[in-house]
Parts: structure tokens; C-alpha cells; sequence
């Protein structure tokens, strides 16, 4: 039996998590790679690299640019140019790992359909957080007010 290129992995008791279920936010693992949900309520995700003889790098990517990421690694394009499209993302430059290139472009394209689910759970949640309340019309009513001159072009009587 052939053992996994990557693995899913949660973090509670299963049922709620980001997504609308009881289990805690997903991780998607590879070996030194970790694509991770952000904190349940909040938006986007984490991409954790542990390269060799370096310290871990963290980086946010929202879900535009994760969806633009697992596209890009299940075309036809080089590695190279997956690990680029991810490179440009953080303030900081992300030095080339090139032990990590296969290893990402794997990762996304074994879980492209579960981190686009996730991504548009969190495009959900970001909607409905945003939705704008409607409008309740206010009604005027008319004004007898002495005291207030009066408009020519309005006539109280004729309401």
C-alpha cells in the first residue's frame, strides 16, 4: 500500500469547524508544507513553510489568492511558476526553497476540491458578515408648525 502524499488533519472533536461543521479549523499537511484555515470567525488562510536549515515562515493569503494558487498548481505550469505566484504574496521576499516546489504544487492539487470548498465557506461567512442591512423607508409627515414659513410649492390642505 502506497503511503499518502498529504493528509488532512483537524484539530476537535468532529462537527464544527470554519467550515459549518464541529471540528476546528482544517489543516491541509504536507511534508514541511502547511496550508491552515484561519481561526474559525475569521477570514483566509495560513501557509507555513519549514524549509531546510531555516527558520518557519508563516503566510497569510486570502481566498482569492489561494483559489488563484490551487488553479495555477492543477494547470500546466512549472512549479517554478506556482512557487512564484506564491512568492509574491508576503511583504517580505520568500527566499526559493526548491525542496518545497513539488511539495506545494502536490499539496494544492491533492486537496484542490477540499480547499476550494473551505475557501468558499469562508466566502459565505464573509458575505452574509457584510450584507448590508435594508433600508426601512421613513415616512414624513406633514408639519403645521407656525413657526416654520411656509414652502410655495407646498399646500397642507391638499393632503
Amino acid at each position: 500500500m502506497k503511503a499518502p502524499r498529504s493528509v488532512i488533519h483537524t484539530h476537535a472533536p468532529h462537527g464544527a469547524g470554519s467550515h459549518g461543521g464541529a471540528e476546528g479549523p482544517l489543516e491541509f499537511l504536507s511534508v514541511a508544507i502547511r496550508i491552515s484555515a484561519a481561526a474559525s470567525g475569521k477570514e483566509g488562510f495560513f501557509v507555513q513553510l519549514f524549509a531546510d536549515l531555516r527558520p518557519p515562515q508563516s503566510i497569510y493569503i486570502t481566498s482569492p489568492q489561494l483559489e488563484r494558487l490551487v488553479s495555477l498548481a492543477e494547470s500546466s505550469a512549472p512549479d517554478t511558476e506556482v512557487w512564484a505566484e506564491l512568492a509574491k504574496i508576503p511583504l517580505e521576499p520568500l527566499a526559493p526553497a526548491r525542496s518545497l516546489y513539488a511539495r506545494f504544487r502536490t499539496l494544492l492539487t491533492d486537496f484542490g476540491a477540499a480547499l476550494r470548498t473551505e475557501i468558499a465557506a469562508q466566502e459565505r461567512l464573509a458575505a452574509a458578515r457584510h450584507k448590508p442591512e435594508p433600508a426601512v423607508p421613513v415616512e414624513m409627515e406633514p408639519t403645521t408648525d407656525p413657526a416654520l414659513p411656509a414652502r410655495p410649492d407646498h399646500d397642507p390642505d391638499a393632503l
